[in-house]
C-alpha cells in the first residue's frame, strides 16, 4: 500500500508516448514490470475518465482530486481477494480517502511459503 504522491495515469501516458518516464514514476514501473503486481482498486472498480477513483481530495479549491494511493497485490492473491474500495474516514481528519482490500482467509493462511515471501 502506499501514498506515492504521483499519478499512475500520468506514468502510463508518459511511458506509452515516449517509451521512457520521469524518475518519480519509477515506483510504478517497478510494481508493474519487475514485480508484476495487480492494482486492487482497478481490479474491483471500473476506472474511467468519469470515474477516476480519486483518493486525494485537496482542501484548496484550486487543486483537483487525484488518485495517488494504491493497494497492489501479487497475482497469486487475486483469486483470494473479495473486494477493494475506498471511503472517507469519519473518525479523523485527512485529505485522503482510506483504502481497504478484503481477502478470503481460509487458503491464504495455509500458504506458508507465499506468506513468507
Amino acid at each position: 500500500m502506499g501514498d506515492f504522491n504521483v499519478q499512475y495515469e500520468d506514468y502510463k501516458n508518459d511511458y506509452k508516448r515516449k517509451g521512457t518516464f520521469h524518475w518519480s514514476y519509477n515506483i510504478f514501473h517497478q510494481v508493474k514490470h519487475n514485480y508484476n503486481l495487480v492494482d486492487g482498486i482497478k481490479l474491483y472498480n471500473d476506472i474511467t475518465q468519469m470515474n477516476r477513483q480519486e483518493t486525494f481530495l485537496p482542501k484548496q479549491s484550486s487543486s483537483s482530486p487525484t488518485r495517488i494511493d494504491f493497494i497492489w497485490i501479487s497475482r497469486s492473491l487475486v483469486m483470494e481477494s473479495i473486494a477493494c474500495s475506498s471511503f472517507i474516514p469519519q473518525f479523523f481528519n485527512t485529505d485522503h480517502k482510506a483504502l481497504f482490500m478484503s481477502f478470503y482467509t481460509n487458503d491464504l493462511f495455509k500458504k506458508h511459503y507465499e506468506a513468507t515471501l
